[in-house]
């Protein structure tokens, strides 16, 4: 019997961005879940458990570090790792000490944003079947 895929849920306003992590993300063969708002992803993960979510953090209405701290005061997600991607470094460490598993920084390349969601997805280690493909592979910039 084959595994369930693991499940990212990806968080940003802009479609364009939303797009270039799910066809970054493709590779992995993870099921993408997108999401245009911080409300809209509370109502995605009340549907559904994911293993790792990437968001933005300067979004209209409930922002990325409302939407972090909302995951992680929930009992039932307090667990999901949280990636944030973003263009502003300003508030790094303050993501990070809110919950926040990782950061990374827009632009970022398609192989760096595979590695760090690898590493989210297996903290203990990547299965060989799971390693991300090389950036060849999955037509990275």
């Amino acid at each position: 019997m084959r595994p369930e895929p693991k499940v990212v849920l990806i968080v940003d306003d802009s479609q364009v961005v939303r797009r270039f992590v799910s066809l970054a993300l493709r590779p992995l063969g993870c099921e993408l879940i997108e999401a245009g708002s911080g409300e809209e992803a509370l109502r995605a993960l009340a549907a559904r458990l994911v293993d790792v979510v990437i968001a933005d953090i300067n979004m209209p209405g409930m922002d990325g570090p409302e939407l972090i701290r909302r995951v992680k005061s929930n009992p039932i997600l307090s667990g999901t790792r949280v990636i944030v991607l973003s263009t502003e470094a300003r508030a790094r460490a303050d993501l990070l000490d809110a919950g926040a598993s990782a950061w990374i920084q827009k632009p970022c390349r398609p192989d760096e944003l595979r590695k760090l969601v690898t590493e989210s997805l297996y903290p203990g280690g990547v299965p060989a079947a799971a390693a991300p493909p090389s950036d060849g592979a999955a037509g990275g910039r």
